[in-house]
C-alpha cells in the first residue's frame, strides 16, 4: 500500500481517485450565506500527518451521514475526494486548493496515537495586524478580544428587529486598540463546535461529582463520567419527528408538518433519536440524553429502521434499544449547559465512547436480569401443575449460584440471569412472537412484554438504598 500523501503536495494533476491522506479535521464550521441565511456546506480546517494545513468542504446532509467518523478529536484517513480552487476572500490558510468531500469519499478512523496531531488549532492575529492587511482582506481571522460594547437593536419600517448590530472589540495587549464589527443576522442559529484550548478542560469526574456540579453558559469545561445503562425512560418519546434539514422537531400549521426553523411546510419527518437513559457508578446515578447520530451510534442501527420494526405504541420501548441496558459508555457532558440546580438534572451528552482501563474500577459489575412471564398456559397443563407434588432436585444435580446472583422465591415466571453482554433464549420472544399452539391447547393469558432490569453485587449509593441502610438496623433489632 503507498504511503499518505502529504496536502501540500496535492495539485489538480493528482491522482485522488487512488491517492490516502491522514489527518484530523482540527476546526468544522457551518459556511452560511448571510444574503439568505442559508447553510450550503460545512467548511474545516484539517492537518495532516506531516502538519500540513488545508481548508476543506463537505456537504451538510454528508457531514451528518459521516458524523460519527467525520469530527473534530478523531484521527482519519480519506480516499476518493476531489480538489476545488479556493476563494481569495474566503481562505482560513493559504492554499491554492481545498478538499472537497462528496458522497463517494470513504473515510476510515486511525488508532488516536498514531500521529502527533493538535486536536485544535486558530491562527491568532493582532488589531494591528487586521488593519495593515485589511486591503488584502481575509474573511476568516481568529482575535482574541473582549467586548466592550453593543449597538442597540434596533426596529425596521416593518417593525421587525434590525438584522445587522453593531459590536465593539477590545484587544487586551494593546488597551487603546479597538475595533468595530458589524453582525449580520441570518435566520440560521449558529451552533458552535469549537473550543479554545487555553481555555477549555477535559475533567474526568464521577457520577456525584458531576451532580454537584454548577453548569452555566460560561463553564467552558468538558466533563467524562463512566457509567453503566440501568435502565431508560419510557415516560417519554424515544425519538421525534423532525425536519430533514435541520433536524429541529417538527410542528403542526394547520393539520401539517411544519418547520419553525427553516419556516416550510414538510410533507414527511425524519425520526431521530432522543433517547433518556439513566446510567451508574459507584457514587450515584444521573439521567443522560442521547440525541440523533449519538443514539445511533449506541443503538447500532437508524431510529427510521427501530421505528420500522416496532409494531406497538411510540410508549413502548422496542428491543434494539432495550438491549443497550447493562452496557459501560464513557459519556462527554459539555459545561455550558443552563441546568437547574437540583435533583431532577438530566444532561444532554455531546460524544460517547468505550470507557479507559483506569475508570474501570468505578463501575459496579451489573447483573441483567430477563423476566418474562409465560406467553401461553393450557388449561390442562395449568391444572395438572396444580395437582403435581413437589419434588425436591437431586442432590447430584442442584446447582449453586454464583456470589452476588440474584435469587428470587419460586414463582410461575421464568427469571433468567446472564451478564450484560450474553444473550440467552426465553419463552416469551421479546420482540412479541408468539409460539405456536397445540390444538388441544386453550390459550388464558396473554403475552406479558419482557422485563429488565439491572442489580449490582455492591449497590451504588443512592440507587439500592434498601440493602444498605435497612440491612444493618435489622440485624441489631434481631435477638
Amino acid at each position: 500500500m503507498n504511503p499518505p500523501v502529504p496536502v501540500l503536495m496535492l495539485t489538480p494533476t493528482t491522482d485522488t481517485e487512488n491517492v490516502r491522506i491522514h489527518g484530523r479535521p482540527v476546526r468544522i464550521w457551518e459556511a452560511t450565506d448571510a444574503r439568505i441565511g442559508r447553510v450550503y456546506n460545512m467548511a474545516f480546517l484539517f492537518i495532516d500527518h506531516t502538519g500540513g494545513k488545508m481548508q476543506g468542504i463537505i456537504p451538510v446532509s454528508e457531514y451528518q451521514r459521516q458524523s460519527a467518523v467525520f469530527r473534530e478529536d478523531n484521527l482519519c484517513e480519506i480516499t476518493r475526494f476531489t480538489l476545488e480552487g479556493s476563494t481569495p476572500d474566503y481562505q482560513v490558510v493559504k492554499h491554492p486548493h481545498i478538499l472537497s468531500l462528496t458522497r463517494e469519499t470513504v473515510m476510515t478512523v486511525l488508532p488516536p496515537g498514531l500521529y502527533e496531531i493538535p486536536r485544535h488549532h486558530f491562527d491568532f492575529v493582532s488589531f494591528r495586524e487586521i488593519g495593515v492587511s485589511i486591503t488584502h482582506l481575509k474573511a476568516v481571522m481568529d482575535v482574541i478580544a473582549r467586548i466592550v460594547g453593543f449597538s442597540d437593536i434596533v426596529l425596521t419600517q416593518g417593525n421587525q428587529p434590525s438584522r445587522v448590530r453593531g459590536m465593539y472589540l477590545a484587544d487586551n495587549d494593546v488597551p487603546h486598540d479597538g475595533m468595530p464589527i458589524t453582525l449580520h443576522a441570518t435566520a440560521h442559529t449558529y451552533n458552535i463546535h469549537i473550543i479554545t484550548p487555553h481555555r477549555a478542560n477535559l475533567i474526568q469526574v464521577s457520577m456525584a461529582q458531576l451532580m454537584a456540579l454548577y453548569l452555566d453558559n460560561y463553564n467552558e469545561n468538558h466533563y467524562q463520567c463512566a457509567g453503566v445503562i440501568m435502565s431508560i425512560n419510557n415516560r417519554f418519546d424515544w425519538y421525534y419527528e423532525s425536519c430533514p434539514e435541520c433536524r429541529r422537531k417538527l410542528g403542526r400549521n394547520g393539520g401539517q408538518l411544519w418547520c419553525d426553523h427553516c419556516k416550510i411546510r414538510r410533507a414527511n419527518g425524519v425520526p431521530w433519536y432522543k433517547i433518556r437513559v439513566q446510567a451508574v457508578d459507584r457514587t450515584g446515578d444521573c439521567q443522560f440524553v442521547l440525541l440523533g447520530k449519538l443514539g445511533e451510534e449506541v443503538v447500532g442501527m437508524p431510529a427510521q429502521a427501530v421505528v420500522a420494526l416496532q409494531q406497538q405504541d411510540r410508549k413502548t420501548i422496542p428491543a434494539p434499544l432495550m438491549d443497550i441496558i447493562g452496557k459501560k459508555f464513557l459519556f462527554t457532558v459539555a459545561g455550558k449547559q443552563r441546568i437547574p440546580y437540583q435533583q431532577n438534572r438530566i444532561y444532554t451528552v455531546v460524544s460517547i465512547g468505550a470507557v479507559p482501563p483506569e475508570m474501570l474500577d468505578i463501575l459496579p459489575q451489573p447483573i441483567l436480569h430477563i423476566e418474562a412471564a409465560p406467553v401461553f398456559e393450557s388449561v390442562s397443563s395449568a391444572t395438572s401443575a396444580q395437582d403435581e407434588p413437589h419434588t425436591p432436585p437431586h442432590p447430584s444435580t442442584e446447582t449453586t449460584p454464583p456470589s452476588g446472583s440474584h435469587i428470587e422465591d419460586p414463582a410461575p415466571k421464568q427469571t433468567l440471569t446472564a451478564t450484560p453482554t450474553e444473550h440467552h433464549g426465553s419463552r416469551a420472544d421479546p420482540r412479541g412472537k408468539r409460539p405456536l399452539l397445540k390444538e388441544e391447547d386453550t390459550p388464558v393469558e396473554t403475552p406479558n412484554p419482557v422485563r429488565r432490569k439491572l442489580e449490582f453485587n455492591e449497590p451504588p449509593p443512592g440507587i439500592l438504598q434498601s440493602s444498605a441502610e435497612e440491612g444493618p438496623a435489622k440485624q441489631q433489632d434481631e435477638p
